[in-house]
This record gives C-alpha cells, structure tokens and sequence, in this order.
C-alpha cells in the first residue's frame, strides 16, 4: 500500500477514473462527481495498493471564523475505502497525511463532518459543540450544531465551543 498526494489535476487519468468510481459508490449513487458537490479539494490523498485505489481523501482549506477570530481551517471529505480493505489502517494513515499537509500549510484545526464518528476518535477527532454556519447543499445559509461534526488540534490552540463561520460549504 502507498499514499499518493497530489493536487486534483495531477493525479493520473487511471487513478482519477478509481477515485472517482469509489467516492460515487459510497456517496453519491450515481449522481455525479463529489467534488462537483463539494469544490475543488486543495490536496487529493489516495491510497492505492498494486495500482488499484482502494482510498481516497480530499482535503479543503477554507478561511473561516472563530468567535472574531478569522483562520485558515483545514476540511476533510470524501473519506472512503473500499470495503474489502477497510481495518487495514488506511483511513487513519490517509488522515494523518491529511494533517501533515495542514501543518505545511499553518493551519491550526481540521474538521471533518463523520456518519460513525467513533472511527475518527484513534486520529485525534473529538465532536465538536460549535454552532456552525455554512451555506448547505440546497444553496441556503444555515447555522447548525451538527452532531457528525468532529475536530481534532493541530497545535495547542484549543478549538473551544464558539460560534464557527465557516464562509462556505461543508465537505
């Protein structure tokens, strides 16, 4: 197995074609590309194994709002891995990668919106408190304690419970 990180449009025409095939299958039933739902990522993370991709992460960097505090914060989606790899440990590998990138790029949180949330809390993630304001697929702006959502320190600032702006979409 490795970790292959690359921006959406570097990453090979085959392995795009994978990725794509996996994050349609898990998330959206034919309905289209994911990140045609969500935006462009900053950073792909596949993990393929004998030339095959069995999981994919994209990663977002978004300006955002604490309380007054304006940040860059640090989105994960599109998390999957195909069924017959899963409990392998990919999922947490491609998430530690995930924050890696963030670090590189001063980013002090990373959230994650998570269906189970308990396979997030070995990475890190605890659940988040924060009323969250982000403008929500049927186009509306909306604020909202998600009860998915999740957040794990990147340094030793704490997140804390304030009011979070997201400026734009979940993942």
């Amino acid at each position: 197995m490795r970790l292959m990180k690359a921006k959406p449009d570097e990453v090979p025409d085959e392995l795009k074609v994978q990725a794509h095939a996996l994050t349609r299958d898990a998330f959206l039933d034919d309905q289209g590309a994911y990140d045609q739902r969500t935006g462009m990522p900053s950073l792909l993370i596949l993990c393929v194994r004998e030339q095959t991709v069995v999981g994919h992460l994209a990663t977002y960097v978004h300006q955002a709002f604490i309380g007054q505090r304006l940040l860059k914060l640090g989105l994960i989606g599109g998390v999957v891995v195909d069924e017959t790899h899963r409990r392998r440990g990919y999922a947490k590998a491609m998430i530690l990668e995930a924050h890696d990138y963030f670090r590189t790029q001063s980013i002090e949180f990373a959230i994650l919106f998570a269906i189970d949330p308990d396979t997030y809390r070995s990475s890190g993630y605890r659940e988040m408190r924060n009323e969250t304001h982000f403008l929500d697929r049927d186009g509306l702006w909306k604020d909202h304690v998600y009860r998915g959502g999740m957040v794990t320190e990147l340094t030793d600032q704490p997140l804390g419970d304030q009011y979070l702006e997201l400026c734009g979409p979940t993942v």
